[in-house]
């Protein structure tokens, strides 16, 4: 399910989605409470959506495991989003995209192989 949920992230032009909604509400970011408060009721409302959807198709998976896996990939969204905005500003550009798609897939990278993976040190 990791990686279905993953590509339909993906599949999401999710710059573009944030830039315009944060532009037309007025705001530059995370900084306006406002677009704080937006975004985190956004994404949300999309995992209370993906977490019915994928429950409906997997009636046999464990429900609770369902919800920990979507509340986990899209709480990293916002974090993407917070992280991006402070790096690149509110642009979609070539490379705004770039550092969007780096940050996105960390955070996949995360979840999918765990924490203690991700910050292991190396010798």
């Amino acid at each position: 399910m990791f990686e279905e949920v993953a590509a339909a992230l993906r599949g999401i032009d999710l710059v573009d989605t944030v830039v315009r909604a944060t532009r037309i509400l007025g705001g530059t970011g995370f900084e306006d409470p406002r677009i704080a408060n937006l975004v985190r009721d956004t994404f949300v409302a999309i995992a209370d959506r993906m977490t019915s959807a994928l429950t409906a198709k997997h009636p046999a998976a464990n429900a609770f495991e369902i919800e920990l896996l979507v509340s986990a990939l899209i709480g990293g969204v916002v974090v993407v989003y917070k992280n991006w905005v402070e790096r690149v500003g509110l642009t979609d550009s070539e490379q705004s995209r770039r550092v969007w798609s780096e940050l996105f897939e960390t955070h996949l990278h995360m979840v999918r192989d765990g924490y203690l993976a991700a910050t292991a040190p190396t010798d």
